[in-house]
């Protein structure tokens, strides 16, 4: 019994290294704010993308992106891509890693296309449709109907 216990405190440590770095890789792994090659390759699945690839789609918006023209435009433009093809797994991923998102980045871009072709009106209708619990869809309705104000 008493070997086991002094065990167990030997690797207590070890374990706590070994979770952290590997937390610490995830998180670099989705973290890369304002990463255009991230981007880019939401843009190639567009339609076929999983929950983990608009979870770090999502994690590229951040405050510091507002200054890089290229990441701005090419990511607003692919965030209402994404919105229109898989509408209902961008919404619920965006529920789900809420409190881990720069929100206000993504809402932001969300009332401001810089499409024009982007039907609004559209995107309106099918994230109205969707059924979920929360603040989130009407955050994202609210956004939505911003960006349909001002291109009239």
């Amino acid at each position: 019994m008493r070997y086991q216990m002094n065990s167990t405190i030997k690797f207590a440590p070890i374990v706590f290294l070994v979770v952290t770095i590997s937390s610490q890789t995830l998180e670099a792994q989705i973290g890369n704010k304002c990463d255009t090659n991230v981007v880019l390759s939401t843009q190639n699945k567009a339609g076929k993308l999983t929950s983990k690839d608009v979870k770090a789609f999502l994690y590229t918006f951040g405050k510091e992106c507002s200054n890089n023209v290229e990441f701005s435009e090419f990511s607003n433009e692919v965030l209402f891509q994404i919105i229109d093809k898989q509408t209902d797994l961008v919404l619920r991923t965006m529920a789900n890693e809420e409190s881990r998102l720069e929100m206000e980045a993504i809402l932001s871009k969300l009332s401001s296309p810089i499409n024009d072709s982007i039907n609004i009106k559209e995107l309106i209708s099918k994230v109205d449709r969707i059924e979920m619990n929360g603040e989130l869809r009407k955050k994202v309705l609210e956004r939505l109907k911003i960006a349909e104000s001002h291109s009239h």
